[in-house]
């Protein structure tokens, strides 16, 4: 077998990537983590490494890892792909945004609502900084900040977030 140059390697490694989230999306999410492992191989193994393109496996396989309700792996390879971003300098981005966000769902459903808190207020301050008020992300956060103090018990403040997400 003849061996691959480093441009066809990345091309094989998001092409992993790619098929990892068509596996998500048609619900075969143990076979998505075998195709994000086959990329994480490949990009792990490079003089060169594409460190972005490593944040977005890690974070697709976290995500594989919440489908499939294992929440300190999907937690742990969320966290992973974050570091990597804020390591880069990607500071003030959507990838970052989605990154807390999705560390804040995770959180909650773990548990940890003191955690996800934090993570989520951090996505709320970002997608405000990037999109404004009125716009349907800025929407979801309020309302997983809503859902948020529902679990909490704290009504009045959950309302406040949900007719948030409603104007």
């Amino acid at each position: 077998m003849k061996p691959a140059h480093s441009g066809d390697s990345l091309f094989l490694a998001k092409t992993y990537r790619e098929v990892a989230i068509t596996n998500s999306h048609s619900g075969n999410f143990n076979l998505g983590i075998i195709n994000s492992d086959k990329g994480l191989a490949i990009v792990e193994q490079l003089t060169e490494a594409d460190d972005e393109l490593l944040s977005t496996l890690y974070a697709v396989k976290g995500i594989l890892y919440a489908y499939l309700s294992v929440f300190d792996e999907a937690s742990t390879y969320l966290e992973k792909g974050l570091e990597i971003d804020l390591r880069l300098g990607t500071t003030d981005s959507m990838r970052l945004a989605s990154a807390y966000n999705n560390l804040g769902v995770i959180n909650k459903w773990m548990g940890d609502l003191e955690k996800a808190s934090e993570y989520f207020e951090i996505t709320r301050k970002i997608r405000i900084s990037l999109l404004g008020e009125d716009h349907p992300l800025t929407a979801d956060i309020y309302g997983n900040i809503g859902n948020l103090y529902t679990d909490l018990g704290k009504f009045e403040r959950a309302l406040e977030y949900h007719e948030k997400a409603l104007a």
